[in-house]
């Protein structure tokens, strides 16, 4: 029984980067591919611990989007209307995709939260 209030406790405490594809630093891109700058918020738990934002080409090399996934080690990305090559990019290289009908990133990253918890909270501990 102790491992499962253990792996409770840990699951609660994930630490994730999500990165949000915008040109403003107020609204997400509507195309990810052109996009300018990504907005990395890292949370734990149910709070934002960190906010950064990065120019995409200053990422290292030909494959920018990417690049930038690896530099800052992102676990989710969250855009409106993905195309079929971020799609097969996320997919192959583990990283969640959300797809989102919001506009605003801080309403785009307050509802991923909350996602989030929703989910860890219906984790079940019972043998």
């Amino acid at each position: 029984m102790a491992g499962l209030a253990l792996q409770r406790i840990i699951i609660n405490h994930k630490i994730m980067n999500v990165a949000i594809p915008s040109d403003d630093l107020m609204h997400i891109a509507d195309n990810f591919n052109q996009a300018g700058k990504l907005v990395i918020f890292t949370t734990e738990k149910d709070k934002i611990t960190n906010e950064q934002c990065i120019d995409i080409k200053t990422c290292s090399d030909s494959n920018r989007i990417l690049s930038c996934f690896k530099d800052y080690s992102i676990s989710a990305a969250i855009l409106i209307k993905p195309d079929v090559d971020v799609e097969l990019l996320l997919s192959k290289n583990q990283i969640e995709m959300v797809v989102t009908n919001e506009i605003l990133i801080t309403n785009a990253i307050t509802e991923y939260i909350k996602e989030q918890n929703l989910k860890e909270s219906n984790y079940c501990c019972c043998p």
